[in-house]
């Protein structure tokens, strides 16, 4: 999985050490634009953005998405969900696609940011494979009487119905994974021994009385040796939407995009490029491993 770190993690490093150019289209304007407000008036509109931006960060974390989330995690606590299911051999795998909703329960103690960590984390490692999903598929149901999720094989959806609080005793909220699909084609780089498919798609939906609370979906493409050449990570948060993506073009240029919205409202965007070899053997040839050395005398 390292080659979707790097397609990730490239262009952030050179975005550091390379300088802005400005386009040319205004070459012949070498007039310097000045705000005509006042410093105390700069200071006031700079003050008021803030204040906007942590009002809506406060309305992310006052989300109900967040007790629903929460809710699941509770229960989760209290019985291992896959222990129903006679299929299940790779419980950390299939417990790795519900990261993005477990950072939604975990909103008000951390922050948003581990909304932001979670979209990242889903392009750094992700660990869907298509034989874990099929051994995970089916519907698990808390039982309230009992304590335990009870396990049946049905559909191919991961489904987990619960109640949406702590204390409810009706299984009312339901967390969905969905829609996985692999790459299986020729893969023409060192995978540390593993040899299954590279995730293409992956969705997962949190619902409380039929209502939806939250979304996520991780995509990713590839070239015909395996290689990607687009990742993305996006949610939906009541009217919030954030989207990371890094994108290969032809191994000659990187693109970074990240964005928070609030309906149509774009609160905070960063786009990030950068132009070179970004060739698989290009990497490995010009990637410089340093070790520490330390020296002890007695």
């Amino acid at each position: 999985m390292k080659k979707l770190q790097v397609l990730f993690y490239l262009f952030l490093s050179l975005a550091v050490i390379t300088s802005c150019e400005k386009e040319d289209d205004d070459d012949d304007d070498d007039d310097d634009v000045f705000s005509e407000l006042t410093v105390e008036q700069n200071k006031q509109h700079l003050e008021d953005d803030g204040l906007a931006m942590l009002d809506k960060m406060q309305d992310m974390e006052n989300s109900a998405a967040i007790d629903v989330a929460a809710a699941m995690v509770h229960f989760m606590d209290l019985a291992d969900p896959f222990e129903g299911n006679p299929n299940i051999g790779k419980k950390s795998t299939i417990m790795s696609t519900l990261k993005p909703v477990i950072a939604v329960a975990q909103m008000r103690e951390f922050g948003n940011d581990v909304l932001f960590h979670a979209l990242k984390s889903a392009q750094d490692e992700p660990q869907s494979i298509q034989e874990a999903y099929d051994m995970a598929s089916g519907i698990y149901a808390w039982n309230n009487a009992t304590q335990v999720w009870d396990y049946s094989d049905s559909g191919t959806e991961i489904v987990f119905q619960f109640p949406s609080t702590k204390t409810g005793t009706s299984n009312n909220a339901e967390t969905k994974v969905y829609g996985y699909e692999g790459y299986t084609g020729t893969i023409g780089y060192d995978l540390e021994d593993y040899e299954g498919d590279l995730p293409e798609n992956i969705d997962i939906s949190l619902k409380a009385d039929n209502t939806t609370l939250f979304t996520f979906n991780f995509s990713a493409s590839y070239t015909n040796e395996g290689e990607p050449t687009s990742v993305s990570a996006s949610m939906t948060l009541d009217s919030f939407s954030m989207l990371v993506s890094a994108s290969n073009t032809n191994n000659q240029k990187a693109e970074f995009l990240y964005e928070l919205k609030d309906g149509s409202e774009i609160l905070s965007k960063v786009v990030l490029g950068a132009e070179g070899n970004w060739s698989a053997d290009n990497i490995d040839n010009n990637t410089v491993i340093e070790y520490d050395t330390v020296y002890y005398e007695e």
